[in-house]
């Protein structure tokens, strides 16, 4: 019993900081800032507190941080899904994004989907060269490459885009 009990207890010990570990791993990192319709900066917020995110704003630049796999692909998703109905333009800050596996792929197709539906208009600025190839295997980046919606920095967007919040508003 004497070698048992430490082995057991190492055995729980590990267990329990994988758990820990794996929680962490599934939470979403990064940064949403919300901008008026003249894109100025309203606000920024911690992805982990998006409460009435958008309330006063028309556009949200959404930063991610880290990667975008599938133990947390549907944590971002689940923060997007938290945006108001008067947002009309969401640039996506890929700059600081150093890793994207399928799984998160496919949630980030599902994700510009659902924004596409709702007639948000979806733009991606400061694509990290890392995660460029996979982006690249994707029917979806090729087609907001071809409609224009893709930048080298989020300014550049946010410039690019200006037209989007005004066209909304007059029509």
């Amino acid at each position: 019993t004497v070698v048992w009990e430490p082995i057991a207890a190492i055995a729980v010990g590990t267990a329990v900081a994988l758990l820990v570990f794996v929680n962490e791993l599934a939470s979403a990192q990064g940064e949403v800032n919300v901008n008026d319709s003249e894109h100025n900066l309203i606000g920024r917020k911690n992805i982990m507190n998006l409460r009435n995110v958008g309330a006063d704003g028309s556009t949200i630049v959404y930063r991610f941080a880290g990667q975008l796999m599938y133990i947390n692909a549907q944590a971002h998703k689940a923060a997007i899904e938290q945006f108001g109905d008067n947002i009309l333009l969401i640039v996506f800050s890929l700059r600081n994004l150093f890793y994207m596996d399928a799984d998160g792929a496919q949630t980030f197709a599902e994700i510009i989907d659902v924004l596409h539906e709702q007639g948000k208009t979806v733009a991606l600025a400061g694509v990290n060269e890392i995660v460029l190839p996979r982006l690249e295997r994707t029917q979806w980046y090729h087609d907001l490459v071809e409609d224009g919606l893709v930048f080298d920095t989020t300014s550049d967007a946010l410039h690019e885009l200006k037209h989007v919040n005004s066209v909304e508003h007059e029509s």
